[in-house]
């Protein structure tokens, strides 16, 4: 191959090649974010997607790439699809959670395996793909943006940064990979000193939070190199909602609907049990009537939740839908909920910021937020009295919060909110994407 250490050829244009575990076709939250760097970017470079798509997942039909290509990796699902009756199952999810809280951060170092451990991905196919598109441009620039996690797509931008050294390299942190609340092994200096080591190799690193900016920056040899690129909301998505965007009062008028689309953390930091046994209060003590509409794939988890509580009777469960269906149930109900916290230490939650957020936002229906006090995007969320941030200790505030809600419906109030444009059109996607542009047209 011409393209290597001693080859010094006049670059003609820069060639963006995005690497992530998760591509823009797999029907996940993580997905979001490298879909909408590559539709944007596609603007400004040539640009290519290697991602993962296993088997046997929702996939999204229509996704809006600009002109970016696609280039899927195959990967193989370590479903318990071998084991019989409940029990078996319940065994296994209560192991598999276990296995992933305590020692995922070791095994998916070292194997090539998805965040949750569900998937293994084959990452010599990884490094095929991207050895060919390279060899394609050898008069051009190469950039290389790698997005954490899993940990094997940062190493392949590592292979390739030691493999050739004109390749401008780029890390994407939608996690911290040390020092992580939800993965306590990533305390062990093991996990500071590897993300160090490929932080300092690489040109540039971006990151989700400015938690996760600053602890980067506590670490690094160039700290200026660090950079916040948070994840936001794509206007082009907002002809889904249109339509939906009144009250649900023809189908439900005399209940508050709620809605929930994605995961939860069964570990103590992100869990729904508090929320529900507010909701069962609420039930309690007050003139007060709701449904909970869950999208996603923890539906036995939030089943039994509900039952434990007597609140079954209230709870609608759509198992796994694709994102263009996710929006529009957002747009036709009440109130979003996201759980971005349920720890006891207060401070530690403000840098949990998923990018459910902006897509919630951009519903305008109120959204009530259970996590830390200081939460980052606390200014633009309470620019609404609608929306709501509140501990998931605080029963009777997140009673009072619902009630007040169900009293407006109840009312005939149309229940939108109104985000301040400027704090708001910081995080439009097109925005955001235009200074990272700039950026690596310096490199």
């Amino acid at each position: 191959m011409e393209y290597g250490k001693n080859n010094r050829k006049p670059r003609i244009r820069k060639v963006l090649v995005l690497v992530s575990g998760f591509s823009p076709r797999f029907n996940h939250i993580p997905s979001v974010r490298i879909s909408k760097l590559a539709k944007f970017l596609s603007k400004h470079f040539k640009v290519y997607v290697v991602g993962g798509l296993p088997k046997d997942v929702c996939v999204n039909k229509e996704v809006d790439v600009g002109t970016a290509e696609l280039i899927d990796i195959s990967g193989v699902s370590l479903n318990r699809s071998n084991l019989s009756g409940s029990a078996q199952k319940a065994t296994y999810r209560s192991l598999k959670l276990k296995i992933k809280i305590f020692l995922g951060p070791l095994i998916m170092f070292f194997f090539s395996l998805s965040s949750g451990g569900g998937i293994y991905y084959r990452k010599q196919e990884y490094i095929l793909a991207i050895d060919k598109i390279i060899s394609k441009y050898e008069r051009d620039e190469v950039i290389i943006l790698t997005s954490y996690n899993p940990w094997f797509i940062i190493q392949i931008g590592g292979y390739f940064k030691r493999k050739y050294d004109e390749i401008f390299w780029v890390n994407d942190y939608r996690d911290l990979p040390f020092d992580n609340i939800v993965e306590p092994l990533t305390k062990h200096k093991f996990f500071r000193s590897a993300a160090k080591w490929f932080t300092d190799k690489s040109d540039i690193t971006i990151c989700v939070t400015k938690e996760i900016q600053e602890g980067f920056k506590s670490i690094v040899q160039d700290p200026d190199k660090i950079l916040y690129y948070p994840n936001g909301y794509d206007l082009d998505d907002q002809p889904l909602i249109s339509n939906y965007q009144l009250n649900n009062s023809d189908a439900v008028a005399d209940k508050l609907v709620i809605t929930y689309t994605g995961r939860f953390y069964q570990n103590g930091t992100r869990e729904l049990k508090p929320f529900v046994a507010a909701l069962a209060h609420s039930m309690t003590h007050n003139n007060f009537d709701f449904v909970f509409e869950y999208a996603g794939s923890q539906g036995q988890y939030v089943a039994k939740i509900f039952s434990d509580f007597g609140l079954s009777d209230h709870l609608n469960i759509l198992g796994v839908v694709s994102r263009s269906e996710a929006i529009k149930l957002q747009g036709s109900s009440d109130l979003l909920l996201l759980i971005s916290y349920t720890g006891d230490d207060d401070a530690q939650g403000d840098g949990i910021v998923t990018g459910k957020f902006f897509e919630y936002a951009l519903s305008r229906k109120p959204i009530m937020v259970i996590g830390s006090s200081g939460w980052e995007l606390k200014k633009i969320l309470l620019n609404d009295d609608k929306n709501a941030l509140i501990r998931y200790s605080d029963t009777n505030k997140i009673c009072d919060h619902l009630v007040s809600l169900f009293k407006l419906k109840r009312s005939g109030e149309r229940l939108l909110v109104t985000y301040q444009s400027d704090e708001f059109d910081s995080y439009n996607h097109k925005n955001l994407a235009e200074k990272l542009a700039a950026k690596l047209r310096h490199l």
